[in-house]
C-alpha cells in the first residue's frame, strides 16, 4: 500500500480509489486549504495528481511512501478497540503536534461508516478547527468530512485566552456544558490541547475526572500514557480503557507562525468581510463584561453584580490597560449571560466611544479575549 503524503495548500486530483482519514474517495477534485500533511491510503493503484490552480498554489510537501507506520493504518487496531467494546465517550490525550485532531476525525468518520452519530467536541481554545481561538465548540456529525477546519460548530463556548493554563476550570465547565446540551448523539469524541506538561498533565486529570470518560487514548510521549495508567489504578471514581497510539510519522511540528497562521485561518472563517458591520457604541450602553473568567454586569443573574457607573468605569481601566484596538471580542445579549451569538474586533476605542468590526449588529455585551491579530508573537 502506497501512503502519499501532501501538505497543503493544494489541489489534489484522484484518479481512481484510495482511502483519506477513514473516507472512501473515488474520482474526485480535492482542494487541501491546510498546513497539516495529508496522507493519502493509495491501495487500488488510484492516479494522484497536483494541480496549480489559477493562484499557483504550490504544495509544501509531497512524498510517497510504502511504509505501514504511516496515514491511518498506525491507528486502525486503536479504533477497532473502541468498536468492539463499544466506548461511548472517548478522551484523546496527547502533546501538541501528535495528531489529536486527525485521529479524533479519523475516528469520526470511521463510526459514520458505520452508521452511528458521533459528537465531537473541539476543546482547543489556541489551536481548535470547530470555534475560533480563544473559544471551544461542538458538532454532532451527520456525515464524513476530510477537514475539521470547513465544518461550523453546533454550540461554542467563549473561554478568552488561546492559552489553557489560568482557564482550566472554566474549560472544563464549558466542555461539560456543550455535551449536555447536544442531544441525539451515539458517541462523544472529546478532542483535547496540547498542553500536558508540567502542571497540564494534572489539568488533564481533572478534566477527565469531570467528563468521566469511559476510553482514553493516549498519543504520543510515554510518559503521559504511564501516568494516565497509573491514575487508572489509582481512580475509585469511574473505570475507563487506556488506550495507546503512536504519533504518526507524516505529522509536522509546527512553528510559532505556523500557529499563527492557523489561528487566523480559522477565525477567517467567522470574521469575513462579507459578514463585517461597523459598529460605534458607547460604553454607557454595555451591560455586560467578560473578562478574566469573570462576567460583570448591572443585573443579579451570573456573575459580578456592578453598577452601570462602575461598569462603565472597569472597561475604561481595561482599555487603558491592555490597549484593546485588535482585540478579538465576542458578542452577545445581557439577556443570555454566557452565550456569545457574534464576534468581531475592536478597531478603536476613544472618548467613551467603543468601535467593533463585528458580525452581528445587536449586542449589550462584550467578551473580551487575550487575542490581539495584529499580534503575531503569540504562542500556545
Amino acid at each position: 500500500m502506497k501512503i502519499h503524503l501532501i501538505r497543503g495548500p493544494i489541489l489534489i486530483r484522484v484518479d481512481g480509489e484510495c482511502y483519506i482519514l477513514g473516507v472512501k474517495v473515488k474520482n474526485q477534485l480535492i482542494f487541501w486549504d491546510n498546513i497539516k500533511t495529508l496522507p493519502i491510503e493509495n491501495t487500488r493503484g488510484a492516479k494522484i495528481y497536483l494541480i496549480k490552480n489559477k493562484k499557483n498554489l504550490k504544495s509544501h510537501g509531497f512524498r510517497v511512501n510504502n511504509q505501514s507506520n504511516l496515514g491511518m493504518f498506525i491507528w486502525k487496531k486503536t479504533v477497532d478497540e473502541i468498536l468492539r467494546l463499544n466506548c461511548k465517550k472517548i478522551a484523546v490525550i496527547g502533546p501538541s503536534d501528535s495528531g489529536k485532531s486527525t485521529f479524533s476525525l479519523y475516528l469520526a468518520n470511521r463510526l459514520l461508516d458505520n452508521k452511528e452519530r458521533p459528537l465531537l467536541i473541539d476543546a482547543d481554545v489556541g489551536q481548535g478547527d470547530l470555534a475560533p481561538p480563544t473559544c471551544i465548540g461542538s458538532v454532532l456529525l451527520t456525515e464524513q468530512k476530510l477537514d475539521l477546519a470547513m465544518i461550523r460548530s453546533n454550540y461554542m463556548k467563549f473561554i478568552g485566552s488561546i492559552q489553557p493554563s489560568n482557564n482550566e476550570k472554566r474549560i472544563i465547565l464549558s466542555v461539560n456544558e456543550l455535551i449536555d446540551k447536544s442531544a441525539c448523539y451515539d458517541r462523544c469524541i472529546i478532542n483535547t490541547d496540547g498542553y500536558v506538561n508540567g502542571k497540564g498533565i494534572y489539568y488533564k486529570l481533572k478534566l477527565l475526572e469531570k467528563t468521566k470518560p469511559d476510553c482514553i487514548v493516549s498519543l504520543g510521549y510515554t510518559t503521559i500514557h504511564s501516568k494516565l495508567r497509573q491514575y487508572a489504578k489509582l481512580s475509585k471514581e469511574w473505570k475507563y480503557v487506556l488506550l495507546r497510539g503512536r504519533k504518526p510519522d507524516s505529522v509536522v511540528n509546527r512553528t510559532q507562525t505556523d500557529r499563527y497562521r492557523k489561528r487566523m485561518y480559522t477565525l477567517s472563517k467567522f470574521i469575513t468581510q462579507s459578514n463585517i458591520y461597523n459598529i460605534k457604541k458607547h460604553i454607557s450602553d454595555i451591560r455586560l463584561v467578560y473578562y478574566q473568567n469573570i462576567f460583570y454586569e448591572n443585573s443579579h443573574n451570573h456573575g459580578i453584580c456592578v453598577d452601570q457607573r462602575t461598569l462603565v468605569y472597569l472597561f475604561k481601566e481595561i482599555a487603558r490597560s491592555k490597549k484593546l484596538n485588535n482585540t478579538f471580542v465576542g458578542l452577545g445579549s445581557s439577556k443570555e449571560i454566557d452565550v456569545v451569538n457574534g464576534f468581531g474586533i475592536i478597531k478603536n476605542f476613544e472618548n467613551d466611544i467603543v468601535t467593533v468590526c463585528a458580525t452581528s449588529e445587536y449586542f449589550d455585551s462584550i467578551y473580551l479575549s487575550d487575542l490581539r491579530i495584529d499580534n503575531n508573537s503569540s504562542s500556545d
